[in-house]
Parts: structure tokens; sequence; C-alpha cells
């Protein structure tokens, strides 16, 4: 009874990895036709969608942002290079 239950665990677990691990290819934001209401809200926002991996691994995993978001972003990295920038004008 005891090896029946460890089969069953390792065999869920398999099967768990499995079909968690399974990915997407690269797409913008897509939304079934039957829900207009959120496609148009994902539009709206400029939702976009991108596998990306992490450092040190190797899996992919899904990343959405919104328009707002990825300006906000690029802006950051715009201010953070400006005082780098002035940093190394100030040393010298």
């Amino acid at each position: 009874m005891k090896l029946l239950s460890l089969n069953t665990v390792f065999l869920v677990s398999v099967c768990g990895l499995f079909f968690g691990c399974s990915s997407t290819e690269n797409t913008t934001a897509s939304v079934s036709e039957g829900n207009v209401s959120t496609q148009s809200k994902a539009e709206e926002l400029g939702l976009k969608c991108q596998m990306t991996k992490s450092t040190g691994t190797h899996m992919k995993r899904k990343n959405c942002t919104t328009l707002a978001q990825r300006e906000r972003e690029e802006a950051e990295g715009q201010k953070f290079i400006r005082s780098v920038k002035s940093g190394m004008a100030e040393s010298n």
C-alpha cells in the first residue's frame, strides 16, 4: 500500500512538472473573442507580453507590462544614465 501511494505521488509530480513547464511563444496580449471588453481594455492599456529568462535559469516565464509601465521604466533608465554621466563629469 505504501509503495502504491509513493508511485502515485511521483506520477502526479511528474505530470505537474510537465504541464507546468509548458510555454508559449512571444506574443502580444491575446484575449478570447468572447470577452470583447477585456480585449478592448488590454488594447487601451497597451498590454504587451513577452517570454523572458531570469538570471541563473533556463526556464522562461511570461512577463506582461502596460505601456505606462514600459514608459516609466525607460524614463527611470534615462534618469539613471544621466546621474552616472554627471557623476563622471564631476570626478574629472
